[in-house]
């Protein structure tokens, strides 16, 4: 969580300049829901941890914010059919 805290737009531009296939920027978009869908399930911190709960949840939505990004323009475009595998229900 602190690393995704510490990312600002610069670093996630270069993240997707370093994935610029679609394929290696599919697997890196699965790879992060992945680990997102984790630490929403799972109780990471005790019941009573309410404030690391929202900053969690904080993180998580402005890592989403961030991550939307890259799905419209790679994965929405008119020229591309939407692929399902990106919401890795396969």
């Amino acid at each position: 969580m602190g690393l995704l805290q510490l990312l600002d737009e610069y670093h996630y531009k270069r993240l997707w300049e370093e994935h610029g296939e679609r394929k290696s920027l599919k697997e890196l978009l699965l790879k992060v829901f992945f680990v997102f869908m984790d630490l929403v399930r799972t109780d990471v911190f005790p019941p009573d941890w309410l404030v690391m709960k929202m900053l969690v949840n904080q993180i998580l939505l402005e890592s989403l914010q961030e991550l939307a990004q890259p799905l419209v323009f790679k994965f929405l475009e008119p020229t591309y059919q939407f692929d399902t595998n990106v919401s890795g229900l396969d």
